[in-house]
C-alpha cells in the first residue's frame, strides 16, 4: 500500500492524523508527504520520529 499526502503543512490536526496513519497501517510499503511550508526540515524530522506499524514504510518527504 502506497500513501500520499499532498500540501500537508504539518498543523496540530494534520500531525495527528499523520502520526495515527503511521503507526496503524501495517500493510504500508511508502508514505509521501508534500509540503511548501518554511518549517520542511521540522516537519520532516518529527514525521521521521513516529513509530510506524509497517517495518518496511519508506517515508518520502518532498
Amino acid at each position: 500500500m502506497i500513501f500520499e499526502w499532498r500540501h500537508y503543512n504539518g498543523t496540530d490536526e494534520e500531525r495527528e492524523a499523520a502520526k495515527y496513519i503511521l503507526g496503524n497501517a501495517s500493510c504500508l510499503k511508502k508514505a509521501s508527504f508534500y509540503s511548501k511550508s518554511a518549517r520542511k526540515r521540522d516537519i520532516l524530522k518529527e514525521l521521521e520520529s513516529v513509530a510506524r506499524g509497517s517495518k518496511t514504510c519508506m517515508l518520502v518527504f518532498e
